[in-house]
Parts: C-alpha cells; sequence; structure tokens
C-alpha cells in the first residue's frame, strides 16, 4: 500500500478493507486452500480524487490497489504459485468491480444478493482494514444473517443450491467431501 501510494498518494477519508470469506474465513485453511476474499472501500466521494503525483478517482484507485494485492499474493515462487485468489464471492461475482464501495457492498448484500451468498457471509471476517469500516462491514453481515426470512423460500432456495451443487460438481472419489453428500 505504501508503495502504491508514492505513485498515487492517498485519499484523504479512504480506507480499504478486505473480507477473508470460505475457509480463509473459518480459519480453515489447508495447504491446498485457495484464497476467497472480497475487497470492500470507504471513501468522502466516488469523485474524490488522490493526492498523489498520478492521483486517480476513488474507485479506480482501490480497484488497481487491489489487483496490485492480488498480483502480491499470488506471486510465483521456486516453490510453485504463493496463493490462488478466488475473487468470485464479491458482490455481482466475476462480472463486478475488484474492489466495491462500502455503500454498493451494503445495498448489494441487503437488497440483491442470493440466499447462497447470504449464507457465505457465515464464514466472513474482515481481516485488514480501518477500524470504522471493518466495523460498519460487520455491522452489514449480522445485520443480513440475523434478520428475519421466509422459511419456505429459504428451504426451497437451499434444496435448489444443493441439487445444482450435485449436477456441476460430482464427487469423483469417496474422499472429495466438499462435494459429497454430507460433506462441508
Amino acid at each position: 500500500e505504501d508503495d502504491f501510494a508514492r505513485m498515487h498518494g492517498r485519499i484523504a477519508g479512504g480506507g480499504l478493507a478486505i473480507i477473508a470469506m470460505g475457509k480463509l474465513g473459518g480459519r480453515e485453511v489447508t495447504s491446498g486452500s485457495d484464497l476467497d476474499l472480497i475487497f470492500v472501500y470507504g471513501a468522502p466521494s466516488p469523485r474524490e480524487l488522490s493526492d498523489g503525483p498520478k492521483p486517480l478517482a476513488a474507485g479506480q484507485y482501490y480497484a488497481r490497489l487491489s489487483q496490485r494485492l492480488i498480483s502480491a499474493l499470488s506471486a510465483p515462487t521456486a516453490e510453485g504459485q504463493l496463493y490462488t485468489v478466488d475473487m468470485r464471492l464479491r458482490p455481482s461475482g466475476t462480472a463486478g468491480p475488484i474492489a466495491v464501495s462500502f455503500v454498493s457492498f451494503r445495498s448489494y448484500q441487503i437488497d440483491q444478493a442470493w440466499t447462497w451468498e447470504q449464507m457465505a457471509l457465515s464464514r466472513a471476517r474482515v481481516i485488514a482494514g480501518p477500524v470504522a469500516l471493518a466495523a460498519a462491514i460487520e455491522k452489514v453481515i449480522r445485520d443480513v444473517l440475523t434478520r428475519e426470512r421466509d422459511g419456505d423460500a429459504l428451504v426451497c432456495d437451499v434444496a435448489e443450491m444443493r441439487e445444482k451443487m450435485a449436477r456441476e460438481h460430482p464427487a469423483a472419489a469417496l474422499w472429495e467431501i466438499k462435494h459429497r453428500r454430507g460433506g462441508l
């Protein structure tokens, strides 16, 4: 982040938070695990420019900073790739921006996220970022996970999700517990 700031400066009052999802969020990382991450930024205004020699607008600034972090985490080493970073759990999936504003994150999770995306939040954990932004993100996660739900609709959504997983990811071996019935 400091290296990035030498070229693009910083955004006054802004910050980037990293949400760990999946096994990283649940503190269950193994040697074969990928890192499921969501990048959420806070900025006074989307039009706010950074103060460096090559200023960027907030959205572009945090997208490029996030890409730089992904590159560092997935750097090739003599032993192979450091980590595989998976960004598919971010709002709007692979079609969405790499870093989303807090306002967009909150709006998406409350108004648009599918049941399976909300279920994934049960393993979400903010692992880096400004304290105030992290607290605001954690409040959104808590609010989404604890709100009233239509039980019948929830059961149908979960059944559909499990059927789709069984169709698209059949377990080829006994030890593939992630995709076996009753597995992870």
